[in-house]
């Protein structure tokens, strides 16, 4: 394998199949590898399982998985209690496997380096710790939305200092994600959010400092409501005129006329 890949997660992917003379829909499954080319997401076909029902049941899937992956690489099962008609099935596909790609170094996944070349560290679980945890989703979509609105600006053209904007800007998207007093949210923003680091925000916001941006949004209230109406009705204006227009290039096709004889 190049260098362009990483060891990446096997699983049996499930694919929804009808049979074009009855119209029956069954299943079919196929052993598959996430991975990244390029920094792109991909998924490589492996080996393909056929369509057995006991594959139907998710956790059924993930046993068998396993199950092969650690036969493929060489590693410890994840599951050690494993009822004998899924090890059976799996050890199945493992011959099939085995007359497919057995003694060859060309495979269509990843595969651990060999032990001669590998650096192993043992690493224990329990003494692992975790700090300064903090969401980052909902804080990136609010920072992008507000982008698009360009609220900053008029904020800044409202009268109010850069530090009081990204202040108002952080109140404004934390109270539509956390939904809390200016306390509370005073903490989250402390402890658990990467909201401050999203706006690049460095300094603490306490809840004092939250309470004055509320009070000066409020002051401006008409102003702001009526840019939101502006921007989101001009954003809308946008996205319907671009769909008018694109419906607008799709020929219409008209049924060629008949003579009737």
């Amino acid at each position: 394998m190049g260098n362009n890949t990483y060891i990446a997660p096997m699983f049996i992917r499930q694919t929804k199949k009808q049979n074009s003379k009855d119209g029956n829909v069954y299943y079919q499954y196929t052993l598959v590898q996430a991975t990244r080319i390029e920094g792109k997401p991909r998924q490589r076909s492996i080996l393909y399982l056929g369509s057995d029902k006991e594959l139907r049941d998710k956790k059924n899937r993930a046993i068998v998985a396993d199950i092969l992956k650690n036969k493929i690489m060489g590693m410890q099962p994840m599951f050690t209690d494993i009822p004998k008609p899924l090890y059976k099935l799996a050890m199945s596909y493992y011959e099939k496997y085995q007359l497919e790609y057995g003694g060859k170094k060309d495979v269509p996944h990843s595969m651990p380096p060999d032990k001669e070349k590998a650096d192993y560290e043992t690493v224990d679980l329990n003494g692992l710790e975790v700090d300064d945890v903090r969401s980052f989703g909902p804080e990136h979509l609010c920072v992008q939305t507000l982008g698009k609105l360009d609220l900053a600006g008029f904020l800044k053209a409202l009268g109010m200092s850069k530090k009081d904007t990204d202040k108002a800007l952080i109140s404004i998207a934390a109270r539509a994600i956390y939904a809390s007093s200016e306390h509370k949210t005073a903490q989250i923003l402390d402890m658990n959010s990467s909201l401050g680091e999203c706006m690049k925000h460095e300094e603490t916001i306490s809840y004092k400092q939250l309470y004055r941006i509320s009070d000066m949004l409020y002051e401006r209230k008409d102003q702001i409501d009526e840019l939101l109406y502006n921007r989101i009705t001009h954003m809308c204006l946008i996205w319907m005129t671009s769909w008018s227009y694109m419906i607008s290039a799709i020929p219409i096709l008209k049924p060629a006329n008949k003579t009737v004889r």
